[in-house]
């Protein structure tokens, strides 16, 4: 991202390839993500207890920080990445999550990690979607 007139930042324009899909060594790996988002969740996690402020602020952080990561792998610039953070208390209750995505099954994909530990459990849901 660049700096635009105004002040605000600019999305970087990415020259046209007229490629459809992405090569074999720039496509997704959903396994790697898993593993990366697990790492995350655990690093940020460990030690924390529920509380709903700090919740709050750290599933905006720990999205972010899960999306930069996943830039940072050498997939193709062409995915662009949508994640879901959800952080609760666990109370002996149940959640039910569910999403559903109309995309290219040959290019698209998604990644999901859990983390659960004391009274804190947290959801990441990453979605790769390629573009031309």
């Amino acid at each position: 991202m660049s700096w635009g007139a105004g002040g605000f930042k600019t999305q970087q324009r990415i020259a046209n390839t007229y490629r459809m899909a992405p090569q074999k060594h720039e496509k997704f790996k959903s396994y790697v993500a898993e593993a990366l988002m697990q790492g995350i969740l655990r690093s940020y996690l460990d030690g924390e207890t529920y509380n709903r402020t700090m919740c709050t602020s750290l599933s905006k952080s720990l999205s972010d920080v899960i999306k930069e990561r996943m830039k940072d792998q050498g997939w193709s610039q062409r995915y662009k990445y949508v994640c879901v953070v959800n952080i609760g208390e666990l109370k002996d209750q149940g959640m039910a999550v569910a999403s559903r995505c109309m995309w290219n099954t040959e290019t698209d994909s998604f990644a999901s990690a859990s983390y659960k530990k004391g009274n804190l459990f947290a959801v990441a849901t990453l979605y790769a979607l390629y573009f031309e």
